[in-house]
């Protein structure tokens, strides 16, 4: 394997981590995004799980001596790379960015003086548009977070609001420390790391949007959504770290019943997404199933709102989607007048402005049709953390 070529003398405030597998598309957009950051002492390692696609010659044409290339010997998968950065950090913080994410040149400036300025914080993560193959935005994260939110809050409050993997900074000491993502978690070891680090400290949130995250229409996410299986393995996994000892002695277990109906109510939320592919009685199947583990979601209006809208015959489903959006679109963009006529510091998707054409309101329509991003879903996009 190509050793990243570090000096040893000196130590990068940020690491950053870019695990990439075939993603020649979208990885010389990654890189650059990171090397153009206003803040720039950080090293950027980026780690290869043996692509066979030109990624290697796209990394070449970068000369930064902040940039580190290394190819593994062989695939060891998402996780297994992610844990490699996390074994490779020096850095007194450490950030992954997705190979197809994009960062605003401020990401790191802001996210590093929120955690220099408030030493309790394990973490920070923060605001992000989602966007498609094209770059084209159709959604973004929930905003409810607070600017700084007491850990043990937090972790319940990760069932409620969801986050993006690409924004967070934390601290590299905690994050070695409490160990490497388990790959039993697989596809959700990224809500593993969020939730151990919120029982090490309080977590703060950026709320101008710096992160571009992108979803894929083949996301292993988005099939586990469309057959149903990953709300049950939420819910699953909702009842294990309640349990987790630590969990105990900061006495989040209390919070266990409140934790659980939050993530039933997210999956009956999402659940119309099975309608893309799938019948009514497979929709009716993952709902009892939902129901089994935490029966009062019936009592819920949103439950059966959610379940009329899913019944809908899947055109009118798919119609309804695109109109949310469209509406979503046409709200960005108003804010972003606002400001720029008042000169308001109203927080918005600043990226709008530099991809998307005008008019992209009237033509833009959802990606997937499946997306569970806030603007038709109310509800944090499927992790695409999942490609090796």
């Amino acid at each position: 394997m190509n050793e990243p070529d570090r000096n040893i003398d000196k130590k990068s405030r940020v690491t950053v981590v870019i695990p990439t597998y075939n993603a020649a598309d979208y990885i010389g957009a990654a890189i650059q995004s990171a090397l153009q950051q206003s803040f720039e002492d950080f090293e950027l390692l980026v780690l290869d799980n043996v692509s066979t696609d030109n990624t290697a010659d796209i990394v070449a044409r970068f000369n930064d001596p902040r940039l580190h290339y290394r190819t593994n010997e062989q695939n060891i998968g998402f996780l297994g790379n992610a844990n490699l950065g996390l074994s490779l950090a020096r850095g007194e913080y450490l950030t992954y960015l997705g190979a197809d994410d994009i960062w605003e040149k401020d990401f790191l400036l802001q996210a590093v003086a929120l955690m220099d300025n408030n030493q309790e914080l394990s973490f920070v993560h923060g605001s992000a548009l989602w966007i498609d193959e094209k770059s084209q935005p159709f959604g973004g994260t929930d905003d409810r977070w607070q600017l700084i939110t007491d850990g043990n809050k937090a972790f319940v409050d990760t069932f409620r609001y969801g986050f993006c993997f690409s924004t967070m900074l934390m601290r590299t000491e905690t994050a070695q420390r409490i160990g490497p993502l388990p790959q039993d978690w697989g596809d959700l070891a990224d809500t593993w790391l969020f939730l151990r680090m919120a029982l090490e400290g309080d977590v703060g949130y950026l709320f101008q949007t710096l992160v571009l995250y992108r979803v894929h229409k083949e996301s292993l996410s988005l099939a586990w959504y469309k057959n149903g299986k990953l709300f049950l393995r939420h819910l699953e996994l909702a009842r294990e770290v309640f349990n987790w000892e630590r969990s105990r002695q900061v006495g989040v277990d209390r919070h266990k019943r409140k934790g659980l109906r939050a993530v039933a109510l997210q999956s009956v939320t999402m659940m119309p997404i099975i309608r893309n592919d799938g019948s009514r009685r497979a929709l009716l199947k993952t709902l009892a199933g939902i129901v089994a583990q935490v029966p009062e979601v019936l009592f819920f209006p949103r439950t059966w709102l959610r379940v009329a809208f899913g019944m809908l015959p899947r055109k009118w489903i798919f119609a309804l989607r695109n109109f949310k959006h469209r509406r979503w679109q046409q709200a960005q963009l108003k804010i972003q007048n606002q400001q720029k006529n008042n000169h308001c510091p109203i927080p918005t998707n600043s990226s709008l402005n530099t991809l998307i054409p005008t008019g992209f309101s009237q033509t833009t329509s959802c990606p997937t049709n499946s997306c569970s991003c806030s603007s038709c879903l109310g509800n944090p996009a499927p992790d695409n953390s999942s490609q090796n």
